[in-house]
C-alpha cells in the first residue's frame, strides 16, 4: 500500500491521532491506520462523516457508530476487538480502536473446507468471545466471516458491533432488521425480538461454509431469505466426507429454526463442538442428538483434574461400587436417560457420547466414567458424576 497515495486529498490527523494509512474505504466514512504519539501506540481509527449523503441515512449511520462504540466498548475480552475511544468533531466521528494485524476471515475462506483443528480454534474463538458479549448484555447481531478477523497468530477477534442490541437500550430496535441476510437467523429475519441464540444461527453458518467450503443458504437475497426460513440445508458430512459425522448434529442443531431448539449458549455450542470433533467414527445414532432439549451450560471454575472416580461423592460412593459388578446396560431407557444428564453439561452431543460409552464399557461404573471423561471441567463433571449415582436410571 502507498500510504502517500492513499492519504492523498485526506486529513494527515483526526484530533490528537496521526494519520499513517488508510486500511478501508466505505461510502460515508474511512478507516485509517494511526497513531497515538501521547502513549505511543498504534491503532485503526473508524470514521465516518456525520453530515454525508441522505440526512436521514447520515442520522441512522451515526447512531449505528455511537452503538458500536457503546457495545464494543463495554467489552474487554481477548476475542474482542478493544474500543479505546469514542470521539466527535466538527462533523466527523470516530472510533479509536484496537489495530489487529493480520486479514478478516472473509479473505481466508474458499471453495475448499479449512483443515479441521483450525475450524476448531477459529469458531473456539469466536464462541468464547460471543460467550461474553451475551453475559455483558450485548448481541452481535451481524456475525459474518467479514467481521471476524484473524491475527497473525491465527486467533479470531470478534469486530463491528455497529448494529449489536444492548440490553435496555434504545441505540437499535430490537425488531428491526439489520444485518446480513445470508447470515441471518429466521427471527431475525422475521423482525422479531432476538438474544444470543440468534448470534449463535449465524456463528453455525460460518462454521458451516468453514467445513464444506459452500454456504449452507445460497443465491439471490430473496432466495436466501427463504431458504433460511423453509429449508433445511445438507449435513455437513455429506458434502465433507472427511469430517466425523458428528459435527453434523453439532451444525444442524446450532442451525434449527426455531432458538428454543439450538444451543441454549455459546458456551453449551462449544463444548458440543469440541465433544463431536474426537468421535472421528460414523454413528448412524448422529441425528438423535437433536432430540435432546439444549440445556444451559454452567460454568465451572477449573480445568479438568483428576480421574472420574476421585471426583464422586462419597454418599454415592457405595452405589458406585455395587455398579460395578453389574453389566453395562444396552437398555435404550437407560442410555437416553444418561444422556439427558450428561447433556446439561456437554450439550445435544452427550446421545452420542454414551452410545459410545455403552458399546465400549463392561460395567455400568465403567460406562458411566467413560461418558465423564468427555466433560473438561472438574466441577461439571462432578456435578455429573454425583447426579448419575444419584438417580434411578
Amino acid at each position: 500500500m502507498n500510504d502517500e497515495g492513499e492519504l492523498a486529498g485526506l486529513p494527515r490527523e483526526i484530533g490528537k491521532y496521526r494519520l499513517d494509512a488508510v486500511l478501508g474505504r466505505g461510502a460515508m466514512g474511512v478507516v485509517y491506520r494511526a497513531y497515538d504519539p501521547m502513549i505511543e501506540r498504534t491503532l485503526a481509527l473508524k470514521t465516518v462523516r456525520a453530515e454525508s449523503g441522505d440526512a436521514a441515512d447520515a442520522r441512522e449511520l451515526l447512531q449505528r457508530f455511537r452503538t458500536e462504540a457503546k457495545a464494543a466498548g463495554r467489552l474487554m475480552h481477548p476475542n474482542i476487538v478493544a474500543v479505546y475511544e469514542y470521539g466527535e468533531l466538527d462533523d466527523l466521528a470516530y472510533i479509536a480502536m484496537e489495530f489487529v494485524e493480520g486479514k478478516a476471515l472473509s479473505d481466508l475462506v474458499g471453495a475448499r473446507p479449512c483443515p479441521l483443528p483450525q475450524v476448531l480454534g477459529w469458531m473456539g474463538d469466536v464462541l468464547a468471545a460471543l460467550a461474553y458479549a451475551h453475559a455483558h448484555g450485548v448481541v452481535h447481531r451481524d456475525i459474518k466471516p467479514a467481521n471476524l478477523l484473524v491475527t497473525r497468530e491465527g486467533r479470531v477477534k470478534v469486530g463491528d458491533f455497529g448494529i449489536a442490541r444492548i440490553d435496555s437500550s434504545t441505540l437499535t430496535r430490537s425488531g428491526a432488521m439489520l444485518g446480513t441476510p445470508s447470515h441471518m437467523s429466521p427471527e431475525q429475519l422475521r423482525g422479531d425480538p432476538i438474544d444470543g441464540r440468534s448470534d449463535l444461527f449465524s456463528a453455525g453458518v460460518v462454521l458451516y461454509q468453514l467445513l464444506t467450503g459452500q454456504r449452507p443458504f445460497a443465491g439471490a437475497t430473496a432466495a436466501v431469505m427463504q431458504q433460511i426460513l423453509t429449508h433445511t440445508p445438507a449435513p455437513p458430512s455429506r458434502l465433507n466426507p472427511a469430517l466425523p459425522s458428528a459435527l453434523d448434529a453439532v451444525v444442524m442443531c446450532a442451525l434449527s429454526k426455531a432458538p428454543d431448539a439450538r444451543f441454549a449458549d455459546a458456551l453449551a455450542f462449544q463444548h458440543a463442538l469440541s465433544a463431536a470433533a474426537v468421535l472421528q467414527d460414523s454413528d448412524a445414532d448422529a441425528d438423535a442428538t437433536l432430540m435432546l432439549p439444549p440445556q444451559r451450560t454452567r460454568p465451572g471454575t477449573g480445568g479438568a483434574t483428576g480421574s472420574p472416580a476421585s471426583s464422586m461423592g462419597t454418599a454415592h460412593q457405595a452405589v458406585a461400587e455395587e455398579a460395578a459388578c453389574e453389566p453395562a446396560p444396552r437398555d435404550p431407557a437407560f442410555v437416553t436417560a444418561l444422556a439427558r444428564l450428561l447433556a446439561v453439561e456437554v450439550g445435544p452431543i452427550a446421545v452420542i457420547i454414551v452410545k459410545r460409552a455403552a458399546a465400549r464399557a463392561t460395567t455400568r461404573q465403567e460406562l458411566v466414567e467413560r461418558a465423564a471423561q468427555q466433560i473438561e471441567d472438574h466441577e461439571s463433571r462432578s456435578r455429573f458424576l454425583d447426579a448419575a449415582w444419584s438417580t434411578t436410571i
